[in-house]
């Protein structure tokens, strides 16, 4: 079993200097991705700047893949953290994958022949 909370813990003090907030993550079947992460949003101010608050995330069971590309996938979505934490939307623009390429993890998807 994958340690993802204390994995989680690590990435954050080494790639993100402890920055992420510390939040639920389960997993569970996913029928098309390999990990999802949410959040609610709500605009506030003049410009409707986002108030990101109850990041989760949730990431596949039913995969067949090693320990270092769960540990890619756990990063993959942590930076989705980041920017969500930090009120940013940039989905996989160039900076998500700046920083995907920045931690040593460039941003790939999983093809369907990793689901059983």
């Amino acid at each position: 079993k994958f340690p993802f909370k204390s994995e989680y813990q690590k990435l954050n003090s080494s790639l993100f200097n402890g920055t992420l907030p510390d939040i639920p993550i389960t997993v569970g079947k996913m029928k098309k991705a390999t990990g999802l992460t949410t959040a609610k949003a709500r605009k506030v101010g003049r410009f409707g700047l986002a108030d990101v608050t109850d990041i989760k995330m949730k990431i596949s069971n039913n995969l067949k893949l090693t320990k270092d590309e769960v540990t890619g996938i756990l990063i993959h979505e942590m930076i989705h953290v980041y920017f969500l934490h930090n009120n940013m939307n940039e989905d996989h623009g160039p900076e998500f994958k700046k920083m995907g390429a920045h931690s040593g993890r460039p941003y790939r998807k999983f093809s369907n022949e990793n689901m059983p």
